[in-house]
């Protein structure tokens, strides 16, 4: 993953606090070098929006807004256990669920045995998935279904039982998991006609370092595919503080539609409450308060089952346009906007000369 900073023009937003702040620190504390370096980024049209972003954000977001270029360099200074990745576990897949089952968070099954046991382990499950250590955006995620003859289907390909085992065990080796794929609650089945729906709840440490919930997004497939990833160009549908849906938003061909309704199956999005609401939202706050030392803010993606709120991930790098997108207002109006200023105000010269001007993660 490579991160740069460009600083420049189009960093230029006189009434944006939040952009203001951190383009004052990068340039109080860097060398010249750095500086010259990130000027010439932006002069090369590096940094700033996109021209997608610039089609489907309108001016007066922008004007207030953070970027998806620069979002990750703000919050390689927010979270400081970002790299690297192979420690992180809002990026290591395995980390991760590592980490849920030493504190007994909800989640889903996943295999984290020795290799012998693994064949075992499949015998006892008829519909899981499988991720490699570091994907992001839903890439490189398959779901396997049990046949009823015995045999593990993924759509296009078939495997007995052993056949699944030895593809299995160099995604393993790798970092890769393997877990029970989901339900979604008999609520939200007739919106999420393909991947398992998830609710994206970003958490920021507040004033007093406690987990605050301060962003609910719920993400859903706009077809029978396998993610429900927005960047995929499926749904986001805005969510109150109460668990009620708004209208959904999506991208088709750089073009941003909303819809109140489902395009597949025609059911009303907007005005559902999602169920377990509040006890999601309280599980992200749980989960934050174990990484609070490294990470400030987390997109949290949390799957809704008849049993309640099960944690799939966490991201250190939550994306900024989905929710600006799904909110009509810039980041740094929103309350999430004044948590990121409150952290970056607080920063140390040693922080800021630390930031890199590029940044590659394996």
């Amino acid at each position: 993953m490579l991160t740069l900073r460009a600083l420049g023009a189009a960093h230029a937003a006189a009434d944006n606090a939040l952009m203001n702040l951190y383009a004052d620190g990068l340039r109080r504390h860097w060398p010249i070098h750095r500086l010259i370096g990130a000027r010439l980024l932006s002069l090369a049209g590096i940094g700033g929006w996109s021209r997608s972003e610039r089609a489907v954000l309108p001016q007066p977001v922008r004007a207030h807004g953070l970027s998806m270029a620069d979002r990750r360099g703000v919050h390689r200074l927010l979270n400081p256990g970002t790299a690297p990745f192979s420690g992180n576990p809002l990026k290591n897949k395995r980390l991760f669920a590592e980490l849920v089952v030493k504190h007994a968070l909800p989640h889903p099954q996943t295999f984290l045995g020795k290799e012998r046991e693994l064949q075992e382990w499949l015998t006892r499950q008829s519909d899981v998935v499988v991720k490699p250590a570091f994907g992001s955006h839903g890439r490189g995620i398959t779901r396997w279904r049990r046949t009823p003859s015995g045999d593990w289907d993924a759509g296009r390909t078939t495997m007995t039982d052993n056949a699944f085992a030895a593809c299995l065990r160099p995604v393993l080796k790798r970092g890769g998991i393997v877990q029970q794929a989901l339900s979604a609650h008999p609520g939200l089945e007739t919106i999420a006609p393909g991947a398992l729906p998830t609710l994206r709840v970003v958490t920021c440490l507040d004033e007093r370092n406690e987990a605050e919930p301060c962003a609910h997004v719920l993400r859903l497939a706009s077809s029978a595919g396998a993610v429900d990833n927005f960047s995929a160009g499926n749904l986001a549908a805005p969510v109150d503080s109460t668990g009620r849906c708004g209208a959904a938003v999506s991208i088709r061909g750089g073009q941003l539609t909303r819809s109140p309704g489902h395009p597949l199956t025609g059911q009303m999005i907007a005005g559902v409450t999602v169920p377990f609401f509040r006890d999601a939202v309280a599980l992200a706050c749980t989960a934050h308060g174990i990484l609070r030392h490294s990470f400030t803010v987390i997109g949290w993606d949390i799957a809704i089952t008849k049993d309640g709120p099960s944690l799939i991930e966490g991201n250190w790098n939550p994306g900024t346009q989905m929710v600006q997108l799904t909110e009509g207002a810039g980041l740094d109006t929103m309350r999430l906007g004044s948590l990121y200023r409150h952290h970056l105000a607080r920063l140390s010269s040693r922080d800021w000369r630390s930031a890199a001007l590029l940044s590659w993660d394996r």
